[in-house]
């Protein structure tokens, strides 16, 4: 899922795997979604189409991982924020999300309130960057 964002007030906790549910609790949250995909291809290329300001993407994806979809991401669009999701509770490919720019890690069922501050983070991280003229990030574990 690609999205942008803006202030909201919604309070709902988000189940794994639950893409449409997810974007009507980020609408209500007042944040848009520009796009949606359903493997990392089509997402890497909603986003180079589109150009969001962050995007929310799943670590395991049918075509590739979503570490490497967010390479080909930061490739294209070095402002675009990255937040990987994952329903996975265990260690996290860390090293490479790090190597890869990855904004921060959220797991699935996180409360809506929690999602929408680190995308509203992350938007704003990005628009400093975007000011400044300099991509770059340290990724932040959020569980």
């Amino acid at each position: 899922m690609v999205c942008a964002g803006n202030t909201g007030e919604a309070l709902r906790r988000i189940p794994p795997g639950s893409r449409r549910l997810l974007k009507v609790v980020l609408e209500a949250e007042g944040i848009a979604v520009v796009g949606e995909a359903g493997d990392a291809r089509a997402g890497v290329d909603r986003v180079r189409d589109r150009d969001p300001e962050v995007v929310l993407m799943n670590l395991r994806l049918p075509d590739m991982s979503g570490i490497e979809a967010t390479r080909l991401i930061k490739e294209s669009s070095p402002l675009t924020q990255v937040i990987i999701l994952t329903a996975h509770d265990g260690p996290l490919p860390r090293e490479s999300a790090e190597q890869v720019g990855v904004y921060a890690y959220m797991v699935t069922g996180v409360a809506a309130e929690l999602l929408r501050d680190v995308i509203l983070d992350a938007w704003a991280y990005g628009e400093g960057l975007r000011a400044l003229g300099s991509p770059g990030r340290k990724p932040v574990r959020i569980t």
